[in-house]
């Protein structure tokens, strides 16, 4: 365990016991898969519990909220929309989450202060931490080479925030080395590299291991590859493989 991850969990424990001493809610930045895995591994001895939230379901990055909340869990999280949109829609360029995240970031802001950004066309949708919002529809004006405009308080445009494909897989047995090879079209043994890896993450946290069995609504990630819910086992192929139901988010 490198000593960067032992600092994380030691602020994660802080968090808890402020908040549980103090009869309040606080909240971590951003957490990326790493560090949402990091938290998980710690949870049995923190003294106050937790939840995470992105800002919206089946963000990937997501907040830590420490205390007794009452009432809906995703209620009260300092969590904003911006929209970025270019001020020519004809002269804009194709622009990338890459882009958009890196601009976001040239304006002198961490990265934990970001979370899931939704690229739809030449426009962008990112979560970032409330407080901020205004800073970056003031400074925000380009990115790459696009001008753009910032608006706090956005809302994203209705239809499926994530989009995520349904797909047919078929798996000798039911493991996880077996869907991530399926679903990304890998070897068995580049999938079970991953794992070795530390690459593989199961709603949130590490992979326990190649063998573990996902269950029904388990959203798998894979950094570098992308991720994907497994939905259930449909049947039985005729050379007796498992039919697998997925849906690949895209």
């Amino acid at each position: 365990m490198n000593n960067d991850t032992e600092l994380l969990k030691k602020r994660f424990a802080e968090l808890s016991r402020r908040a549980d001493g103090r009869g309040c809610l606080l909240y971590s930045g951003f957490l990326s898969l790493n560090e949402q895995s990091a938290l998980a591994s710690i949870a049995r001895t923190l003294p106050a519990p937790y939840s995470l939230y992105g800002g919206a379901e089946g963000c990937e990055r997501r907040m830590a909220r420490f205390g007794y909340a009452e009432g809906d869990d995703t209620e009260g999280y300092p969590i904003d929309i911006i929209e970025i949109a270019p001020k020519s829609e004809k002269f804009a360029s194709d622009l990338t989450h890459r882009d958009f995240l890196g601009a976001l970031m040239h304006t002198g802001v961490e990265r934990e202060k970001i979370g899931d950004i939704i690229v739809r066309g030449k426009h962008a949708y990112a979560f970032v931490e409330a407080p901020l919002a205004p800073y970056f529809a003031d400074t925000l004006e380009t990115v790459g080479r696009t001008s753009v405009v910032c608006r706090a308080g956005a809302v994203v445009p209705e239809g499926e925030l994530f989009r995520a494909e349904e797909s047919i897989v078929r798996v000798s047995s039911l493991r996880l080395d077996a869907l991530i090879a399926q679903a990304f079209r890998l070897s068995r043994g580049d999938a079970a590299e991953l794992f070795t890896a530390e690459r593989v993450f199961v709603n949130g946290a590490l992979a326990k291991g190649p063998s573990a069995a996902p269950k029904e609504g388990d959203i798998i990630s894979v950094r570098g590859f992308g991720r994907f819910i497994f939905s259930a086992v449909s049947g039985q192929s005729k050379k007796g493989k498992l039919v697998v139901e997925i849906k690949r988010y895209v």
